[in-house]
């Protein structure tokens, strides 16, 4: 039960905030997981954790690539304590370049079967 429903108001229904971290296998991409994983818990979101895999790679190049990610991920909560906030996914380059490109201010186009909503990257924030 959420908080919103003990004091009876509405529940938002704006969904919870999903970080996505793209990691490549090195530590590079550590600090990012970990920092992930902590501002998921603050905001009751959760984490996904993804690696860019080439669509003509075979099944033991694409476990090869889960095993290293789930292996980072496992790092990562361990050294956080914040566990059951991760997922874990192989990217096609494709949708890559598609999430990356709205990052970087362009916009998506999410088409679904009655509707279509617009995606851009969110202004940054000044500190106060």
């Amino acid at each position: 039960m959420t908080s919103a429903e003990v004091v009876g108001s509405r529940v938002s229904r704006r969904e919870r905030a999903r970080l996505l971290v793209v990691l490549d296998g090195v530590t590079g991409g550590a600090a990012e997981l970990v920092r992930a994983l902590r501002d998921a818990a603050r905001q009751e979101g959760s984490v996904l954790a993804c690696r860019v895999v080439h669509p003509r790679a075979d099944d033991v190049e694409r476990d090869l690539a889960r095993a290293a990610l789930e292996a980072q991920v496992a790092r990562a909560e361990t050294q956080t304590g914040v566990r059951g906030r991760t997922e874990t996914a192989l990217l096609d380059p494709a949708v890559f370049e598609a999430l990356s490109g709205t990052a970087r201010g362009g916009s998506l186009v999410v088409v679904q079967e009655h509707r279509r909503r617009v995606l851009r990257s969110a202004p940054l924030r000044t500190p106060a």
